[in-house]
C-alpha cells in the first residue's frame, strides 16, 4: 500500500505541473512505487497463504533488484534514454505529457506482469482448496490487483488515446475493493494458517507415498518417529527410506488403495501406523498417506488397566469365595457340617411347594440321641461333641444330593428326603439307626454304647404343610423314646 501511495502521489504531482522538467522529475519518482508494487504484492500473497518463508532476505533483495535498477536507470534517463526515448506534449493541455518508452520500461513491465501472474497462480490455487471465507478473501485480492493492471494494459495498448490517463488512478478502485474485503470478508482479520505450516509443526508424523512407492513428503515429526536423519526424502524409494522398517514398508505396499492400522515396536517404544488411500476427484488411487503416532503411553496405560482389571478380578473372586464361605458358615453347623435350622423354613416351604405341583411324597425323619445329657454329664462335652461329629459324618455320607440333613438343635437332627415314600424312608431311617448303634465302639468308656430314637412322617400322608409334617415326625420320635428308645417309629396317619 505504501508503494501504491508513492506511485499515485507521484502521478498526481505529474498532473499538476506544466514544465517538461517537472513532468520528467515526477515521472521518475513514480517508478519507485510502480516498480515495487508487483514485488510487494507477491510477497503479501505468499505471506497470506502461509508460504512467507519461501523467500529469505536475499530472495526479497533479488526480487527488488530489477525495479530498483530500473529506478536508478530512469533517474539518469537523460544520459542514455533507456527508459524513455522521447516525450510529446499535448497541444491542448501543457500538463499532459505522452512518453515514448525505451527498453528498460518494457523490461520492468514484463517483470511486473510475470510477478502478477505468479501472484495470481498462488491466490487461485489457494482459493481452490481453501474454505469458503478464505476463498472469498483470495478472490477479493485478485479483483483488487486486476483493476490497475487492466488499466496498465489499456495505457500501453492505446497510448495517447486517453490524455492524462494513468494506471495509478485505478488504484483508487483497488482501494474500494480492498475496503469491501476488509468489511465483508474479514480480510487481514481472519487470516488463514497454511496447511503446510500445520503439517510441519504437528506432533503426528505424516508420510505421503505415490503409486510408484516413492516418498512424496515426510514431515519433521515423521522423521523423528522413524529415526531418520536425512531431511530430504522426497523422490526416494519407500524401501530405501524405510530400510530399517521393512515390516512398515511391506504393510504400506500391501495396503495399496485400502485402509490399514497396525502397531510396530521400536525398542521400548510402540509406534502406531494408519495407512489411508489418497484418491483424486475421479476416485482414482494416487498414493497413500501414512499417519504415524507414538502410542507408547497409550499401550502402557492399556497394560496398566489390564493389570488393574486382573487384580480386580482376583479380588472379586476372593470376595465371592469369602462371601460363599461366610454364607456356608451361616447356614451350616460348624460341629457336624450339617445345615442349621435357620436354613430350614425357606427350603422346606419351597420343597413342599414343588412336591405339591409335581405330585411326589416328601418324608421327614427326626433323630434324637438317646441319653445324650447323661453322656455329657458323665463323660464330658468332648465325648458328646465327638458323638455329634460322627453322627453328622454318617448322615452326610448316606444322603442323596437332593436331600436335606440338618442339626435341628442340641442332639436332635432332621432329615428331609425328597421324592421318598414312607416305606423307603423307614428303611433308610433303620439303616442310619443301625449304623450309628454299631459305631459305639469308637467311643472309649461308653459301656452302654450309643443309640438313637427315630420318628418318621411323610407329606402328604401325615400333613399338608411343613408344620404339620414336622410335628408328626417329632411326635413319632418322642413315641419311639417312650416305647423304649433305639427304634424307628412311624407317625400314625
Amino acid at each position: 500500500m505504501l508503494a501504491s501511495s508513492a506511485w499515485t502521489f507521484a502521478d498526481g504531482m505529474d498532473l499538476t505541473v506544466a514544465t517538461l522538467e517537472r513532468h520528467v522529475f515526477w515521472a521518475k519518482m513514480s517508478y519507485l512505487g510502480a516498480g515495487t508494487v508487483a514485488v510487494f504484492l507477491l510477497l503479501f500473497a505468499l505471506e497470506y497463504t502461509g508460504q512467507g518463508d519461501r523467500f529469505g532476505p536475499r530472495g526479497v533483495a533479488a526480487l527488488l533488484s530489477v525495479p530498483l535498477l530500473t529506478f536508478v536507470v530512469t533517474f539518469f534517463n537523460e544520459y542514455h534514454r533507456l527508459t524513455w526515448t522521447g516525450f510529446t506534449e499535448s497541444p491542448t493541455d501543457p500538463r499532459v505529457l505522452t512518453y515514448e518508452h525505451g527498453p528498460f520500461f518494457w523490461l520492468l513491465l514484463l517483470y511486473s506482469f510475470m510477478l502478477l501472474f505468479a501472484t495470481t497462480i498462488i491466490l487461485v490455487g489457494f482459493a481452490r482448496r481453501a474454505p469458503r471465507v478464505y476463498r472469498h478473501q483470495s478472490l477479493t485480492i485478485i479483483a483488487a490487483m486486476a483493476v490497475p493492471w487492466s488499466a496498465m494494459i489499456v495505457y500501453i495498448g492505446a497510448p495517447g488515446r486517453f490524455p492524462g490517463f494513468n494506471p495509478s488512478i485505478a488504484l483508487v478502485c483497488s482501494g474500494i475493493v480492498f475496503v469491501f474485503g476488509l468489511l465483508r470478508h474479514r480480510l487481514l482479520d481472519l487470516v488463514p494458517i497454511a496447511r503446510e505450516t500445520l503439517v510441519e509443526t504437528m506432533s503426528d508424523g505424516l508420510l505421503a507415498v505415490d503409486t510408484l512407492r516413492r516418498v512424496v513428503d515426510l514431515n519433521p515429526a515423521g522423521m523423528r518417529l522413524l529415526g531418520l536423519s536425512v531431511e530430504d526424502q522426497a523422490g526416494r524409494q519407500l524401501g530405501e527410506v524405510l530400510r530399517h522398517w521393512p515390516e512398515l514398508a511391506r504393510r504400506i505396499g500391501d495396503a495399496t488403495g485400502q485402509r490399514d492400522e497396525f502397531v510396530l515396536e521400536s525398542g521400548t517404544a510402540h509406534i502406531g501406523f494408519e495407512v489411508l488411500p489418497l484418491k483424486d476427484g475421479a476416485g482414482i488411487h494416487r498414493g497413500d498417506l501414512v499417519v504415524i503416532r507414538d502410542i507408547t503411553a497409550q499401550i502402557e496405560a492399556e497394560k496398566a488397566l489390564t493389570r488393574a482389571n486382573e487384580e480386580l478380578r482376583v479380588r472379586v473372586a476372593d470376595i465371592e469365595s469369602l462371601h460363599a464361605e461366610l454364607s456356608e458358615q451361616a447356614i451350616r453347623d460348624p460341629l457336624t457340617g450339617l445345615l442349621n435350622r435357620r436354613y430350614l423354613p425357606e427350603m422346606l416351604s419351597s420343597e413342599l411347594g414343588r412336591a405339591s405341583r409335581e405330585g411326589y411324597p416328601v418324608s421327614f425323619i427326626m433323630l434324637d440321641i438317646d441319653g445324650f445329657k447323661r453322656i455329657n454329664d458323665i463323660h464330658g462335652h468332648a465325648t458328646g461333641d465327638l458323638i455329634l461329629r460322627v453322627l453328622g459324618s454318617q448322615l452326610l455320607s448316606q444322603i442323596r444330593a437332593g436331600d436335606i440333613a440338618c442339626r435341628y438343635g442340641g442332639d436332635e437332627f432332621l432329615l428331609v428326603l425328597t421324592n421318598t415314600p414312607l416305606d423307603a424312608a423307614i428303611r433308610r431311617a433303620e439303616r442310619w439307626r443301625t449304623t450309628f448303634e454299631q459305631s459305639g465302639e469308637l467311643f472309649m468308656g461308653l459301656d452302654d454304647g450309643v443309640s438313637m430314637s427315630v420318628g418318621v412322617a411323610t407329606y402328604p400322608t401325615h400333613g399338608e404343610s411343613v408344620e404339620q409334617v414336622f410335628a408328626a415326625a417329632d411326635a413319632a420320635m418322642y413315641a419311639a423314646k417312650a416305647a423304649g428308645r433305639n427304634r424307628v417309629t412311624i407317625s400314625p396317619a
